[in-house]
């Protein structure tokens, strides 16, 4: 019984929560920092490495994520750039190499990864290129070497390589679903 009235009035300090929200390492260094008004997340949500350096970043209106989100590295370098609408990943997401260089490429709708996307070397070179339906490779996707020049090329059908994988010395090797 004690539980049950303990537990009846903590939920209104929970429910109704206002303000700033801060959370700490064990080391007392901030991890994230959050605003809530009536209880529901507000405003910006930003997370820190036990550095002090800024990992993440993003807004929530209503409680849901919106808008453009970042992701840092300890270094402060960018890491990574989305968009989210209603809490769903939209449009398209980029990720980077600690040296800045670009890794790669992607397209959400709703959450699911839609159309082209493409990956690259840590020098710059394009490494492969496909695409993706609701969330399901498709179609032909390339690959290439370093140097850019293409290596082999293969076909994918919801998500399973389909035939054989084909390269610049022939048939390298044969799928079959």
């Amino acid at each position: 019984m004690k539980k049950l009235i303990l537990l009846l009035l903590f939920i209104p300090f929970v429910s109704c929560q206002n303000g700033e929200n801060k959370e700490y390492y064990k080391s007392g260094e901030l991890k994230r920092t959050r605003n809530y008004v009536d209880g529901v997340m507000q405003g910006e949500y930003k997370e820190y490495y036990e550095s002090g350096e800024l990992r993440s970043i993003v807004t929530h209106v209503d409680g849901l994520e919106q808008g453009e989100w970042k992701w840092y590295y300890e270094t402060g370098k960018l890491k990574s750039t989305g968009n989210y609408v209603d809490d769903l990943a939209q449009g398209e997401r980029k990720d980077y190499y600690e040296s800045g260089e670009l890794q790669y490429t992607r397209n959400y709708v709703d959450d699911l990864r839609q159309g082209e996307e493409k990956y690259y070397y840590g020098s710059g070179e394009l490494a492969s290129t496909g695409n993706y339906v609701d969330g399901v490779m498709q179609g032909e996707w390339k690959y290439y070497y370093g140097s850019g020049e293409l290596a082999s090329t293969g076909n994918y059908v919801d998500g399973v390589m389909q035939g054989a994988i084909s390269g610049k010395k022939g048939i390298i090797t044969a799928f079959a679903r």
